[in-house]
């Protein structure tokens, strides 16, 4: 009796821990896995830093210190953009999320970093079974659209930088 207790009480005990690490509702005896969204920008997301929020229901990754263009290391916008990119996706990003757990990818693709961002984008889609959208300034729109073509990645329009859609998605995000 005393050893069933202890089971009972450890079962108990492993369930909290669970829910504080993003385990929800029990289901039979199988607790389902809550579901993230993950943002990325090489630009600052408004109202947001990179990191989790909402109880791990939202993760930002993103250039918190401003526009990837202005302040990445490069001798041109475009190569600083892609530098910031490129180090949100391969150090920060890399494995911060558990891809099962993801229920959505968002990317900003602007016009500085525009393959870089459009080809995580498509990486994702490959590795993931969760939907990804580009969110896109309209600078080089057409290019935008022709990288896109077939790759099942949706693609909704935005403002240049994207800060201000990629931070109400987020919100929208929390809000369910």
């Amino acid at each position: 009796m005393a050893d069933e207790f202890k089971t009972v009480k450890a079962k108990k005990e492993r369930r909290k821990k669970m829910k504080k690490k993003g385990k929800v509702k029990k289901e039979g005896k199988k607790l389902l896995e809550k579901k993230t969204t993950v943002l990325i920008s090489y630009n600052k997301i408004d109202g947001f830093r990179s990191g989790w929020h909402a109880k791990n229901k939202v993760f930002i990754c993103a250039n918190d210190k401003g526009r990837g263009s202005e302040t990445g290391q490069g001798e041109d916008r475009a190569t600083k953009a892609g530098n910031v990119m490129h180090r949100l996706s391969g150090s920060y990003y890399h494995g911060a999320v558990p891809v099962k757990q993801v229920e959505q990818y968002y990317v900003y693709s602007g016009l500085h970093a525009m393959r870089q961002a459009i080809g995580m984008a498509k990486s994702l889609r490959s590795e993931s079974q969760a939907p990804v959208t580009v969110v896109a300034c309209n600078c080089d729109a057409r290019e935008k659209e022709n990288l896109l073509q077939g790759t099942g990645i949706d693609l909704i329009w935005c403002e240049c930088g994207g800060e201000t859609k990629m931070g109400q998605l987020a919100k929208a995000t929390m809000a369910m």
